[in-house]
């Protein structure tokens, strides 16, 4: 098991902060605002929703803005189709004491709602007893969803649910004995990451506290979100592999590989596409001052963030696995804590920030006087339009206060006591075009293990002969290493169990981590700006 060392900032600023689960010339901004450096494009205005369901007709609660601007996660709002809503928020209630549950549990309840549009009706209601601020909901698409009570995750699906009687029937989906600390998708929802820490162990009243040194840092395993079918109904998982690191980490990994940022030197990067079928794709260079955090917004397509002159975000761009850097923008840097929603199949994203007083606030102890407002803009990828500039409000730190729909053309957020509805306009011809363009690119579905090890060499890998498995440079321990949390077997008459798929040995020391600080990543030898020729089409 190899284990990862990433830097905490700026990357860590990406993380939610309770805890969890991108040459052109400049355009100076006004603060609070992004200014595209692409031809024609213009922040847009405000718009007027087409439709807004006040949030006292549905029973909403208030909520305390001081736990909301320090990240707890307390309300959610989601697209489940086109024609539904589901939103989730705490609600005041008197709690049973548990027996068992621990001194530092934060025990409140949820309430579920699921609404009609445009209607506003609520379909159907539900209540969770959750044990912690932390993120508890995720969108897998297909109408269906993940929530996470304390160390375990479980599904389900509103609408489908609601014909069968029970919209808020939960079927169990991964369960772990360790403490769940994130959970991440891929852009497509087709890769799930888990970080997960060694339970906290009781200090002995006298003497010293216990070692468990193999139990250190975090465990990041890899799971496969394969979509339902005629005979497996629901999102099923298949391991995919697992790594070692010594605290929470942002890999910008989707199902087919991952993106690397290499030192050039002089504050300059460049970024590498690795499949995990050993295959690698030198990509477009980027020049800042901290080293750049790349994000996923498709499969095919990345932002990334990086800095001028000091180590403070202050502009992003995107790139494309065509090795096609397509715009960048300045940023303010007074923010905290982006999130991002993607809807790759309309090559569409939105971005939000929490704004505040200026760039040096303590993030770890923030305060409602010291935020000014949540913004968020969403964007056409390929061509950087901006399609709508809003804020919300209350300003949630942790996001999922707005959505977009599965085919990215509506905006739904929490604004005015009310949840809005906005439209997006539709695709264009060049949009299409632009799509269809990088999905031809892209890498062919694999099943292969996650793994991070470099490709000695450009030259793809064939299909059937995965990456010979390495030896990982650990040292010996006293115990086995932790096991990953294993999917349920599959109910009766249900196919094999997709967790079969065997786990990839992971990389040895040495190679290079997505996530190392700029003064502890090997310096590469200076890169030529690629062209901008379409990938080798040989299968890989």
């Amino acid at each position: 098991m190899v284990v990862l060392c990433g830097a905490e900032s700026p990357a860590m600023m990406f993380r939610s902060p309770s805890r969890r689960l991108k040459h052109t010339a400049w355009l100076a901004c006004a603060a609070g605002l992004l200014c595209l450096a692409t031809p024609g494009a213009v922040a847009a205005r405000e718009p007027l929703p087409v439709l807004s369901i006040p949030l006292s007709q549905v029973g909403f609660e208030p909520q305390v803005p001081q736990y909301l601007v320090a990240g707890s996660s307390l309300v959610t709002l989601h697209f489940v189709d086109s024609t539904h809503l589901l939103l989730t928020y705490a609600s005041h209630a008197l709690l049973k004491r548990l027996p068992d549950d621990p001194p530092d549990d934060r025990d409140h309840v949820i309430s579920a709602l699921l609404l009609e549009l445009p209607s506003g009706k609520v379909l159907a209601r539900t209540q969770w007893r959750l044990h912690d601020h932390s993120r508890y909901l995720w969108g897998l698409g297909h109408g269906q969803f993940l929530l996470r009570i304390r160390n375990s995750l479980s599904l389900f699906a509103p609408v489908t649910g609601l014909a069968s009687g029970d919209a808020f029937a939960l079927r169990s989906f991964l369960h772990t004995t360790r403490t769940i600390e994130a959970v991440e998708l891929s852009p497509a929802a087709d890769l799930l990451t888990l970080e997960t820490s060694a339970p906290a162990v009781p200090f002995p009243v006298a003497g010293p506290p216990p070692q468990h040194p193999d139990d250190s840092g975090i465990l990041i395993n890899f799971y496969r979100l394969l979509p339902p079918a005629e005979d497996m109904p629901w999102v099923h998982a298949a391991v995919a592999g697992s790594v070692q690191s010594h605290h929470l980490l942002n890999l910008p990994v989707t199902s087919t590989g991952y993106v690397h940022a290499l030192d050039q030197g002089h504050s300059r990067w460049a970024f590498d596409f690795n499949s995990y079928a050993g295959r690698k794709l030198e990509l477009n260079l980027f020049d800042s001052t901290c080293r750049p955090v790349p994000l996923f917004v498709s499969e095919a397509e990345f932002i990334a963030f990086g800095c001028r002159g000091d180590s403070s975000i202050a502009m992003f761009g995107a790139f494309n696995l065509l090795a096609e850097s397509t715009w960048r923008a300045s940023i303010d840097p007074a923010f905290v804590s982006p999130v991002l929603v993607t809807v790759p199949a309309a090559g569409r994203f939105a971005l939000s920030r929490t704004l505040v007083v200026g760039a040096a606030v303590n993030t770890a102890s923030l305060s409602p006087a010291e935020v000014t407002s949540q913004t968020i803009d969403v964007y056409q990828t390929a061509s950087g339009a901006n399609l709508l500039h809003i804020t919300a409000d209350p300003i949630i730190r942790a996001g999922q206060n707005f959505d977009l729909s599965p085919d990215g053309l509506q905006f739904a957020v929490l604004r005015n006591q009310a949840i809005e509805v906005y439209p997006l306009p539709s695709l264009s011809d060049a949009d299409r075009k632009a799509i269809a363009r990088l999905t031809a690119a892209l890498p062919p579905p694999t099943l292969l293990p996650v793994s991070f090890v470099e490709p000695a060499s450009a030259a793809p890998q064939p299909p059937e002969a995965p990456p010979a498995p390495h030896v990982a440079a650990v040292q010996p321990t006293s115990k086995p290493p932790a096991q990953p949390p294993a999917p349920p077997p599959p109910a009766a008459g249900q196919h094999g169990d997709p967790s079969a798929v065997p786990t990839h040995a992971p990389p040895p020391a040495g190679v290079p981590d997505p996530a190392l600080p700029a003064d502890e990543a090997t310096p590469a030898e200076p890169r030529k700006p690629p062209s901008l020729l379409a990938p080798d089409p040989t299968p890989h």
